[in-house]
């Protein structure tokens, strides 16, 4: 599979690959970086789909 099979738009990161439903994926600091980890994914699991979200902001509980 080519990167010219697919519609892709970067911006800035940190990237993450992720399976629709599942937890979040490893960060990658760069959309080059999670597209070839998607790609990979994508090849080794035929008839699967895989998402590329770009983190924008963490909300958490403070814990002292």
């Amino acid at each position: 599979m080519s990167r010219g099979d697919f519609d892709v738009l970067a911006a800035a990161g940190p990237y993450r690959v992720q399976k629709d439903g599942r937890r979040r994926g490893i960060a990658h600091r760069r959309f080059a970086d999670a597209e070839a980890a998607a790609l990979h994914l994508v090849e080794a699991n035929p008839g699967e789909t895989f998402i590329i979200t770009r983190e924008v902001a963490r909300v958490g509980r403070h814990q002292p």
